[in-house]
């Protein structure tokens, strides 16, 4: 996934989150060009958040219409 282990070590809730899930949610936000988990940019998602929460939740969350994401499971 390219994330450091900095970052990772900064949120480790990401390692306890389905591995499958924080995968998906990872490649749909490097899709749409929002994977930098940095707080000071645009369009910044919690690193955190891709462990967390229901699909629904999480697109609120995030920002993110849930059909785009839905849309994109479907590609993969």
């Amino acid at each position: 996934m390219e994330i450091s282990n900095d970052k990772i070590a900064e949120n480790p809730e990401v390692l306890l989150g389905d591995h499958h899930q924080v995968r998906r949610r990872h490649a749909f936000l490097r899709e749409i060009g929002r994977a930098h988990y940095n707080p000071e940019r645009e369009g910044y998602v919690a690193l955190g958040s891709l462990a967390k929460y229901t699909t629904e939740k999480w697109c609120w969350k995030s920002g993110i219409p849930k059909e785009h994401y839905y849309a994109f499971l479907k590609t993969e």
